[in-house]
């Protein structure tokens, strides 16, 4: 029985990740004003091969997406990783940073060797872990976010936009939602929130709330709150 490779996406996460032996630090990439930036995968397992593949990301609709960009370079683009061993990934700008910042993702693709996926093997080890990096606006990124916050009630639960109106990403650490101060849900997504993109969650309510909810997002550059009738 062949078993497909399972990705892993870290929208939020420790400076340090532990996924099959395989730890990367650290875990977000950001370049401006410093135009290199490096990533160091160290491996605790069996030898293994990696290509490493950057792409822009965008957000439509809550939706993540990808497309190959040569705005960031990344070397060496492939690498074999013995046990105990590490790699360093040098990252380095390839534009002119402007106004607004440019989200990407740095792919670290575990290349499975084809003996291995042949008709009747079975992988369990192949790992794709996705690095967010940001070139960021000219000035920084502004210490206080800007986010809107929309939430209503759905016959099961509560739906809860939120739409970035400012000029940098913004991290959804944690989002409650209470009843007149008594907490209902709570809950750490880590999702990304991209400049001039929105996302949506909705999560079940297991007790029915006759008045309103009130909604609060808070995120690494500042807390959002909105309420429903």
């Amino acid at each position: 029985m062949i078993r497909f490779i399972a990705g892993l996406l870290l929208a939020g996460a420790p400076a340090l990740l532990m996924a099959g032996a395989i730890s990367i630090v650290p875990l977000r990439v950001e370049l401006g004003k410093a135009r290199t930036a490096s990533l160091t995968i160290t491996n605790e397992n069996v030898s293994r091969t990696f290509e490493v593949r950057v792409t822009e990301w965008s957000q439509d609709n809550g939706v993540d997406s990808y497309a190959p960009t040569d705005e960031l370079l990344a070397v060496p683009s492939t690498f074999r990783l013995d046990q105990g061993a590490s790699q360093v990934i040098r990252v380095t700008l390839n534009i002119k940073p402007d106004t607004t910042e440019h989200a990407y993702r740095v792919f670290l693709n575990e290349i499975v060797p084809a003996p291995e996926v042949a008709a009747g093997s079975v992988v369990t080890t192949a790992l794709s872990v996705g690095i967010p990096a940001f070139v960021l606006p000219q000035g920084g990124r502004p210490p206080k976010g800007k986010l809107d916050v929309k939430a209503e009630k759905t016959p099961t639960g509560i739906r809860i936009v939120a739409q970035n109106g400012g000029v940098a990403n913004l991290k959804a650490e944690e989002i409650t939602v209470e009843s007149s101060g008594t907490p209902l849900i709570r809950v750490t997504p880590g999702d990304y929130v991209l400049s001039d993109a929105a996302r949506t969650w909705e999560y079940p309510l297991r007790q029915a709330a006759g008045g309103p909810l009130t909604v609060s997002i808070r995120t690494d550059r500042g807390t959002f709150s909105a309420s429903t009738r």
